[in-house]
């Protein structure tokens, strides 16, 4: 599989099922690479090994019910598309689908509906897929950023819009605050009276996410 090919799990006992699948996203502009599975006890495997990006099930080649394999995509990846195929799709059947598990039925006849269904579904995935990064990423960066502010006898504050919203010890014994869980405050009222230099003294660094890492020098 190369690094662009797009992992799809397709589930059906036909191999046609999975030829035709994989011609109508090659055609549409996506390659993919296609895993067939035939069987509902070879579907954990498949999730657990392939990482794919969409999950396509054949409903009437396929022993196994939407809800089924909803049930064992959803242990799997919550975030993976769940589509399923028909000769014949109703607004009934899509609605039975949907609520089943699924993101959305289609019949096997509409070429052009079942691509841009994939389409539609395969930018989804991959945009939660990076605000889940992003957020992991920066979850990751303030736990790094907390450590190194309670191990510094420098005196250290995070401040977002003038505000003083985490600081260490050093900086709350410093700084009018003897408790840097205290509470938040406001920069310009933080000082002892005739205690240390002001913020325009100070040295800035660090910013990320509207804060500001504040160090005395």
């Amino acid at each position: 599989m190369s690094d662009s090919s797009v992992p799809v799990i397709v589930l059906s006992r036909s191999r046609d099922d999975v030829e035709y699948f994989n011609k109508l996203l090659r055609d549409a502009g996506h390659p993919v690479h296609c895993t067939a599975v035939d069987s509902v006890d070879r579907l954990d495997d498949a999730l657990a090994s392939q990482s794919p990006q969409l999950l396509i099930l054949f409903a009437e080649s396929f022993m196994a019910s939407i809800r089924e394999v909803a049930k064992r995509k959803q242990a799997h990846s919550r975030m993976l598309p769940l589509i399923v195929v028909r000769q014949t799709a109703d607004e009934d059947e899509i609605n039975d689908a949907i609520q089943a598990g699924a993101n959305d039925l289609v019949s096997a006849g509409h070429r052009e509906r079942l691509a841009a269904v994939c389409e539609r579904e395969l930018r989804s995935f991959r945009l939660e897929r990076a605000l889940n990064d992003t957020l992991k990423s920066a979850s990751q960066y303030k736990k790094q950023l907390q450590r190194f502010m309670a191990g510094s006898t420098d005196a250290i504050a995070q401040v977002q819009e003038g505000i003083v919203v985490e600081a260490n010890r050093a900086w709350a014994e410093i700084f009018a605050n003897d408790d840097p869980d205290g509470g938040n405050w406001a920069v310009p009222t933080s000082w002892r009276p005739g205690s240390h230099r002001r913020p325009s003294q100070m040295t800035m660094a660090g910013a990320r996410c509207e804060r500001t890492a504040i160090r005395r020098n």
